[in-house]
């Protein structure tokens, strides 16, 4: 049989030498983002460039959000732009 009591110990002497971000980085997370039309073309747009492969039930082909020419955030991050 295992030793559950040892195994547990061994865990835990990983996670208090491992770093928060580390950890963090090891569980789901879930993030709401709201976003001007603007910013979501531009979020789109760099999403599909970074996981090309990536599909959900929500997402919008790139022919319908236009070509972007430059990468940079949409107004520059000011929100009220």
């Amino acid at each position: 049989g295992t030793d559950h009591e040892a195994e547990i110990q061994r865990l835990l002497e990983r996670i208090k030498q491992s770093k928060p971000t580390d950890l963090q980085d090891q569980v789901y997370r879930q993030w709401r983002v709201d976003l001007c039309l603007s910013c979501q073309r531009w979020f789109l747009d760099l999403l599909r460039t970074e996981f090309p492969g990536l599909q959900s039930p929500t997402s919008v082909s790139p022919g319908e959000l236009g070509e972007r020419e430059d990468p940079g955030l949409p107004h520059d991050g000011d929100p009220g732009a």
